[in-house]
């Protein structure tokens, strides 16, 4: 009993006597073949079977179209984030990969790894393992955002208090350029996290902070990445302020050396999950922004 092989161009190029080369430029659009030989390899491709390798050409062309996300586990909250993101990111012609840590190490090393192996164009964290080891020497430049910690708005002067422990945690973490999005329509909430963040900038330590800049947009993520490719200073951290109000760090390179404290995210009860899919929208937003720098960089 005889086993199909998947048909390439090379049978194609044998069946009609003609270059591999040339059955790949009439398959792939490129005008430079004749309408004639164009028409008689596209009848023959489908007389054959012949399926277009949609990965491999990504892979030629240097862009995958492949994102990853990692989580520690499918629980509530990280459902509704995942979902929107796939949403978004699916919506741009992107696949994402979802995998989960467990909150082991070694499990979150081995997914970066996988996930570098299938050449994703970014990454999507939710909850980095405690004491994940630097991958930066592994994986270079790999834009990446982190959503480190998720509250939810409590109303009055606690909403100040939440802006200031979130900032003050961005700034722990070394982010010296910390943008402020609004995509709540409550002013008195952005005010209220908005006076908290101030306060946080404040206090910080100058000495150590010497490029430090701030700068805040009100507006939500569907225009994230027009604004962020115009802008000459890129964000290394985001203070989202929505449903929720999320700490995000933001890398041209893989998470590395910052895993969660110890007590981890802010508890969001599961009646409340729902709320997190605008989180999950933006931060996938942010990541498709950091995407594009890339690529016009490169």
């Amino acid at each position: 009993m005889s086993i199909k092989h998947e048909v390439t161009i090379y049978d194609i190029a044998t069946a009609l006597d003609i270059s591999p080369s040339t059955v790949s430029r009439a398959l792939s659009g490129i005008p430079r073949v004749r309408k004639d030989t164009r028409d008689k390899i596209l009848n023959t491709a489908r007389q054959l079977g012949y399926r277009q390798n949609y990965f491999a050409s990504r892979l030629r062309s240097q862009h995958t179209k492949l994102l990853g996300a990692i989580v520690p586990t499918l629980d509530t909250v990280a459902s509704a984030l995942i979902a929107e993101a796939e949403s978004v990111a699916r919506l741009n012609q992107y696949s994402l990969i979802l995998t989960q840590s467990k909150n082991e190490e070694g499990t979150y090393r081995s997914i970066m790894k996988q996930l570098s192996d299938c050449r994703v164009e970014g990454i999507l964290v939710y909850n980095i393992p405690s004491g994940a080891a630097n991958q930066k020497a592994v994986y270079s430049r790999l834009p990446a955002v982190v959503i480190e910690k998720i509250a939810l708005p409590a109303g009055g002067k606690t909403d100040a208090d939440t802006g200031f422990k979130l900032t003050t945690h961005l700034l722990g973490r070394g982010c010296k350029n910390i943008l402020v999005v609004s995509a709540s329509p409550e002013v008195t909430l952005a005010a209220q996290v908005t006076t908290g963040y101030q306060a946080a900038i404040g206090k910080a330590d100058w000495r150590h902070q010497p490029n430090f800049a701030s700068y805040t947009i009100r507006q939500t993520a569907g225009g994230l990445r027009k604004y962020i490719g115009a802008s000459p200073v890129k964000p290394d951290g985001v203070l989202y302020i929505g449903p929720v109000i999320a700490a995000l760090s933001v890398s041209q390179e893989p998470p590395q050396g910052h895993a969660f404290d110890k007590d981890g995210h802010d508890d969001v009860p599961a009646s409340s999950a729902n709320t997190c899919s605008a989180l999950g929208n933006f931060a996938m937003q942010l990541l498709l922004a950091l995407v594009d720098e890339m690529e016009t960089h490169t």
